[in-house]
């Protein structure tokens, strides 16, 4: 709903108490009666209490949050708090830092990510960037100057590849279209177009599929008057009408773009090409599917915000050196001073 996951033990108490008591009261009862086995205890109903009660706390968290960005003034900071709703925008905050998954950030890091949640400048950051232009959070991450935004890209760009590998076949990074050859086509006509990803057995056995990732974000200027669901479509639907029909014309394959946004969002065909992939996953591995889905969010939303925590404070273009390189320097045509300390 917005926050960090932080909840105040003085004021959710009472409900928590509660909801303990409600969710416990017949394995209690079991206890007082003395009973010695479980027959008696319905674990389904136990289920029931736990999702209803599940429920009423969603309910009364989306009121707390509504509540608190009707009072928000400032517009920047309530559509922050909009984007940030998205379903796996926040899950980096409450996963575990294991280093070996990529999920541990130091200390400037995941102050950074507080500022970028919420759309707040980040201090100690350049006034201009290397490009000219006035430097602030939203031109960090969509300046091109320094490789950043590409970075972003090829990250989620193999990330996919790497997934799909585990259940599908023939995976090709940037593979090449066929030529065309006079064809009448809608779309890319660049002979040396070529989308992000294609692999084979993802919808069917044999049909080849190709991806074209985008990472947006929805904070830009250039986006002021839209939501999420008219970014996720605009961008689809500029992806599909640069490749769709040239490849069900030509290659005879299908396409599906991948949208995320850099608060951890994905657009609509983003999200049913991840419940498919996670669905063969979990049929080949036997593991549990929720579990998969909750991985593949976790690892998109880190690859993302690392990415954009290093544009944020990365390097851009070459620092302006004022003395001579030692790779050009002669050091037998360095002028000396002869003084009373060296001879």
């Amino acid at each position: 709903h917005g926050g960090l996951g932080i909840s105040n033990p003085v004021e959710n108490c009472n409900r928590e108490f509660t909801a303990s008591v409600t969710i416990t009261k017949d394995l209690t009862d079991l206890i007082i009666n003395q009973q010695n086995t479980l027959e008696h205890y319905n674990m389904s109903i136990q289920n029931d209490t736990i999702k209803s009660l599940k429920a009423i706390k969603e309910k009364h968290l989306f009121t707390v949050s509504k509540s608190i960005e009707d009072s928000v003034r400032d517009p920047n900071l309530k559509r922050s708090l909009q984007f940030i709703k998205e379903k796996g925008s926040g899950c980096w905050l409450t996963a575990l830092p294991l280093k070996r998954f990529g999920y541990s950030l130091n200390k400037i890091e995941f102050r950074d990510a507080l500022y970028l949640r919420y759309g707040w400048e980040i201090p100690n950051t350049p006034f201009h960037c290397a490009c000219g232009e006035r430097n602030n959070v939203n031109h960090t991450l969509i300046c091109k100057k320094g490789g950043y935004v590409s970075m972003r890209h090829n990250n989620i760009r193999d990330l996919n590849a790497e997934l799909q590998r585990e259940v599908c076949r023939d995976v090709v990074t940037e593979p090449a279209l066929i030529p065309l050859d006079n064809e009448e086509i809608v779309g890319t006509n660049a002979d040396r177009a070529a989308p992000d990803v294609s692999s084979r057995g993802l919808w069917s056995t044999f049909e080849r599929t190709f991806f074209d990732v985008c990472v947006t974000h929805p904070n830009s200027p250039t986006y002021d008057k839209k939501d999420m669901e008219q970014i996720y479509k605009a961008h689809e639907m500029r992806k599909m009408k640069k490749y769709n029909n040239r490849i069900i014309q030509v290659e005879k394959g299908t396409f599906t773009p991948l949208i995320y946004s850099t608060n951890g969002g994905w657009g609509p065909q983003a999200t049913r090409y991840h419940k498919r992939l996670a669905e063969k996953l979990s049929q080949k591995r036997g593991e549990d599917y929720a579990a998969i889905m909750c991985y593949m969010r976790t690892r998109i939303r880190f690859s993302i915000l690392r990415s954009t925590l290093i544009a944020v404070r990365g390097e851009r273009g070459r620092r302006q050196s004022y003395t001579l390189p030692v790779s050009v320097t002669s050091f037998n045509l360095i002028p000396a001073t002869m003084d009373y300390e060296c001879f």
